[in-house]
């Protein structure tokens, strides 16, 4: 997804804003179950990507002036790649190896910069807002494996690079405010349960997140006679509080709900006079509803990274079991 959006106004009383939001609630499974396996090797693997790029901006000029810029990213992916089910035994027998992988990539790439000049008040902010809660999930579960050697491996890859920046300037009153706000609530693993493995090399299970995120923020407020400027960057992993943070630019949390929550296709909203044509009542609300998220809550997600055997029985040359955040 590649968005730029701009907004500039000017006149007496000057407001201009831009908003944007991406939400990714796609589902990526590979899988095997049941009955009986003969082959040189076996490998189930399950990859999902996703990649946002924004650039925002607004501008006003007026006698008094008011700028906005508003970016919303949801991740809230399922990846999933698994060998056997409760529904009964499954047999694999490899003359090679087993390799069952799961791996979600994402990447929220955005720029916001909004500014606001006036005679008298100039009111200028900024607001983003990364929400991950994908799940990535390895598995064997209740399976009779025989292999030179089985990986099961569980993979999130996490690049967040967010840069925000407002700046008002007024003949009276100038006042600037950004807030860059991360919340993770991510589960990655990797598990082996109720199965019995054998394998003349190695078996290993590893669950990994990988994350690099960068916030960004910069503020300026200058006025003949008050000058303010305020910034909030936060990352949350797992539980947490995000306090007053988004005081600092007034209204913001509830016009980011609205953004999130809020219908994304109306022919009213989109400008789209065929839209209703394209697509029927039904569809607009069954996609209006698969887009809806709820910001700022977790749903009682954690972050977590898990990777572990349990039941069953192993025999292999050596055993590697590992989870890493990083």
């Amino acid at each position: 997804s590649d968005t730029v959006v701009a907004g500039l106004a000017g006149g007496l009383a000057g407001g201009a804003g831009s908003a944007v939001v991406n939400v990714f609630a796609s589902q990526t499974e590979a899988g095997l179950s049941g009955g009986s396996v003969r082959a040189d090797a076996l490998h189930i693997d399950a990859h999902n990507s996703s990649h946002s790029t924004v650039n925002a901006g607004a501008a006003a000029v007026g006698g008094a002036a008011m700028a906005g810029a508003l970016v919303v990213n949801i991740a809230d992916t399922h990846t999933a790649a698994w060998l056997g089910s409760n529904a009964g035994r499954t047999q694999v027998q490899l003359d090679g190896d087993l390799t069952v992988g799961a791996r979600t990539d994402a990447v929220f790439e955005s720029v916001l910069v909004r500014g606001a000049g006036a005679g008298g008040v100039g009111v200028a902010g900024t607001a983003q807002f990364q929400q991950v809660t994908s799940v990535t999930d390895a598995s064997v579960h209740n399976a009779d494996v025989t292999a030179s050697s089985i990986g099961v491996d569980a993979l999130e890859t996490l690049r967040i690079d967010s840069a925000s920046g407002a700046a008002a300037a007024g003949g009276s009153a100038g006042v600037g405010a950004s807030a860059n706000i991360a919340l993770l609530g991510s589960k990655v693993a990797a598990t082996v349960s109720g199965s019995n493995l054998r394998s003349s090399g190695q078996l290993a299970v590893h669950a990994a997140a990988e994350r690099e995120i960068s916030l960004a923020t910069v503020t300026a407020g200058i006025g003949g006679s008050i000058g303010i400027g305020g910034a909030a960057g936060v990352l949350l992993s797992g539980q947490g509080d995000l306090g007053d943070v988004l005081g600092e630019v007034g209204g913001t949390q509830a016009s980011m709900d609205e953004l999130a929550s809020g219908n994304k296709l109306d022919a009213a909203i989109t400008g789209d006079a065929l839209l209703a044509d394209k697509l029927g009542a039904d569809d607009l609300a069954a996609l209006n509803q698969a887009s809806s998220r709820s910001l700022l809550a977790l749903g009682g997600k954690q972050d977590q990274v898990l990777a572990g055997i349990s039941g069953g029985s192993v025999v292999a040359g050596s055993v590697d079991v590992d989870a890493a955040s990083r």
